[in-house]
């Protein structure tokens, strides 16, 4: 009698569990629904961490970007200050040490914007920005121009890669079988 009661609560889990994995197959929504609430709970909280984690570290990134090209925007205004007060050679000196500085700035905000739209190799997208002067009217590189002139720069979908002997099952490369003249002599001699 026990073991009747225990094959059929054993038989109403399996039951709950195909049911589930069968949601599971067909629709996520289906399967997140079917579980108890305190399942639900538990995935919810994860996800809301999770966002909220990386929410943050975006937002701290974004500001620690904004600081560094301030404070590099400051040390340029001071580096021009003191080449117009300068006479001579130190003038020219500290005006070729004033352009260095943009131009290194001017990179680095290009490496950090590039970054963050995708671009794939910021080198070259800087030597094409270069070349082919792409700029909009504050004079900053013009990324979505650069992604209308050279789009091979910027990450794509990776297309799936289909799987070869889909209908053997066994997911490993196909046997050489070799061509049809050996294949009927092999049948001949036999």
């Amino acid at each position: 009698m026990a073991e009747e009661t225990q094959t059929e609560e054993t038989t109403e889990e399996t039951t709950e569990t195909q049911e589930q994995a069968g949601a599971t197959q067909a629709d996520p929504d289906a399967w997140y629904k079917a579980l108890p609430e305190d399942q639900r709970k538990a995935i919810d909280a994860y996800h809301d961490a999770k966002t909220a984690a990386q929410q943050k570290a975006l937002v701290s990134e974004r500001e620690a970007n904004k600081k560094e090209r301030a404070e590099r925007r400051d040390l340029e205004k001071q580096l021009e200050k003191t080449a117009a007060k300068a006479e001579g050679a130190e003038q020219e000196a500290a005006q070729k040490m004033l352009d260095q500085l943009k131009a290194a700035n001017d990179r680095a905000d290009f490496y950090a914007d590039a970054a963050n739209a995708g671009v794939v190799d910021s080198r070259t997208a800087w030597v094409a920005i270069k070349e082919y002067e792409l700029y909009d009217r504050k004079g900053d590189p013009d990324i979505e121009a650069l992604k209308d002139k050279c789009p091979y720069l910027f990450k794509t979908e990776a297309k799936p890669v289909t799987k070869t002997n889909a209908g053997t099952g066994t997911r490993q490369e196909a046997a050489v079988k070799g061509d049809f003249n050996t294949n009927l002599r092999n049948a001949l001699k036999s």
